[in-house]
């Protein structure tokens, strides 16, 4: 569990008289549990990335090689077949291919270069067109030199290796398409608990000006000048959510009877399904604003305390089963 925000301001609620050892011994249990779970994601990513490193590592060492073979490959039947040329072996075709990829990096690397730092942004995308262009001479210059065929047959020869694209984008994306989508996810989550961390803000600043009172609602605070999308969490797909619901966060202004335990009084919290159920970002009250994100096992147990009974009620009720 990660603790994004904390916020000084004017207590949500204040401590009842000769509850303060039963506050602290709160913030304690309260700051051995967060480290307690911050531990244990930490573990968690650290093993998926570690998964990720031991089954997506075999795929991008395979990428040069299907570029090596493949374009090899592929310009040994285009320098056979098309160019006609005698010289066009197997072995030969696929040093060539390395070489001459090789020698179309590095002009297209000295022209583009050359043409940024000269012209600046106009010369970068000229850059992009002058070094493509040098580059593929090059490489038709050497697979002419080394095929001992014309010019014109040295391109036909190298037309067949543009598959090479087909060779190796299955192999990126099958690499990298699940790696950006557990950045977006846990980029979304981020994002999310930004936003409740805000609204935390957001209820500090509003009692401050209303005589300690709490707003009843979320259309309060965007009336008080919060932007509308404070309120809307990125992982949720608009077209899916609930019919009625306008906001994906969950709210329960506090009364103002005293607890004893305002520092796990939940105040908000995401909805069950915004994160596919398996992670809460949740917003408690006491003599500070704090955000906390955990497992959805995490905020049952915050939950199933009694100072946060009537939350639980609401939530259950605005969730469904």
């Amino acid at each position: 569990m990660d603790e994004v925000d904390d916020v000084d301001g004017p207590p949500f609620l204040a401590p009842q008289t000769g509850t303060e050892s039963l506050h602290a011994s709160g913030i304690r249990d309260s700051l051995i549990r967060a480290k307690q779970w911050e531990a244990q994601d930490m573990l968690a990513e650290l093993w998926r990335i570690r998964w990720l490193f031991w089954w997506q590592m075999p795929l991008l060492g395979l990428i040069p090689l299907v570029v090596f073979l493949g374009g090899g490959g592929l310009l040994y039947l285009g320098g056979r077949f098309i160019a006609r040329s005698a010289k066009a072996t197997y072995l030969r075709s696929a040093a060539t291919y390395l070489l001459s990829s090789l020698a179309a990096v590095v002009v297209y690397a000295i022209v583009w270069t050359a043409s940024a730092t000269a012209l600046g942004p106009v010369g970068a995308m000229l850059g992009v067109l002058f070094g493509g262009a040098g580059a593929l001479l090059v490489s038709w210059v050497i697979i002419m030199g080394l095929f001992s065929v014309s010019f014109g047959r040295a391109i036909l020869a190298w037309l067949p290796t543009l598959g090479t694209g087909l060779l190796v984008v299955p192999l990126v994306a099958a690499t990298l398409v699940p790696t950006l989508q557990r950045g977006k996810v846990l980029t979304n989550r981020k994002v999310c608990m930004s936003n409740l961390a805000s609204i935390g803000k957001a209820l500090v600043l509003y009692q401050a000006v209303n005589d300690n009172q709490m707003p009843p609602n979320f259309d309060a605070l965007i009336a008080d000048g919060q932007p509308p999308k404070l309120f809307v969490c990125p992982s949720v797909n608009p077209s899916r959510r609930p019919s009625g619901r306008r906001f994906d966060y969950f709210y329960m202004p506090l009364g103002m009877a005293r607890v004893n335990d305002p520092y796990n009084r939940l105040v908000a919290c995401d909805f069950r399904a915004n994160h596919g159920g398996d992670q809460r970002n949740w917003l408690t009250a006491g003599q500070s604003v704090m955000v906390m994100e955990g497992t959805e096992a995490d905020f049952q147990s915050l939950l199933a305390r009694p100072v946060n009974a009537d939350f639980a009620a609401a939530l259950r009720a605005a969730e469904g089963p």
